[in-house]
């Protein structure tokens, strides 16, 4: 950052450092932007969720040791996407925070430029339910100029992406896939909000399949879009 206020470190996520560049860029652009040091620790591992959720409990331990050490220094655990979040809050209790979270309690006197369009945004439940800090993600994008923020209808439903239902259960996956397909063309959205990768894909894959063009992606990357991060390259 070019004038500090403190650091964090910033957790990347499997899913999301491979298939969402764009959010770890973003992310880091805005909280420079901010006064923000960003660690990225390059020991950090996998949060073990998925691992725990199948039942690897010895993978899941070696996941959250490895973790341990990466994130020992005592600053804020900037999660990217929600259901990491919720899997590190198990191990790093208050330390851990969604990043959208953060910039919202955080955020100084930098201006977005104006939007005028809406922007629904899906919860997901890790975000929701567990982490608890779904309402962030509201107050952060009510932040652009002109832009409708409103929630997606039935939000307290899971879209069925969840860790790895998708491949265990694929058909239960994809009828709550299908009622949030619904949900979107019901509310004719066409830019979705949303803080976990995982939903995002499952999302945006049932949207494809029907033939819709919604845009689906993380609240911060459309925060730095409105405050230069295309022109800042």
């Amino acid at each position: 950052a070019a004038d500090p206020r403190g650091d964090v470190a910033l957790f990347l996520g499997c899913a999301t450092s491979i298939l969402d560049v764009d959010t770890v860029r973003a992310s880091i652009y805005l909280l420079n932007r901010l006064g923000y040091n960003v660690h990225v620790p390059q020991t950090q591992s996998c949060c073990g969720g998925i691992a725990r959720q199948s039942g690897d409990t010895a993978a899941a331990e070696a996941m959250r040791e490895r973790n341990r050490l990466a994130f020992s220094k005592d600053t804020p655990i900037l999660s990217l996407a929600s259901g990491c979040g919720a899997a590190l809050s198990d191990q790093f209790g208050g330390r851990v925070q969604d990043v959208s979270n953060f910039l919202a309690a955080n955020w100084n006197d930098l201006t977005p430029a104006a939007l005028d369009t809406t922007i629904h945004v899906h919860d997901p439940c890790t975000l929701r339910n567990v982490m608890r800090q779904h309402q962030a993600v509201y107050s952060l994008l009510k932040r652009i100029p002109g832009a409708q923020i409103k929630p997606l209808p039935e939000n307290g439903q899971c879209c069925g992406g969840a860790g790895s239902y998708m491949l265990t259960q694929p058909a239960m996956a994809g009828r709550l896939l299908d009622d949030k397909i619904r949900a979107c063309r019901d509310s004719g959205s066409t830019i979705l909000a949303s803080s976990n990768i995982g939903c995002a894909l499952h999302i945006a894959s049932g949207l494809r399949a029907a033939g819709m063009s919604v845009q689906v992606v993380h609240p911060v990357v459309i925060m730095a879009q409105q405050t230069g991060w295309k022109d800042a390259g």
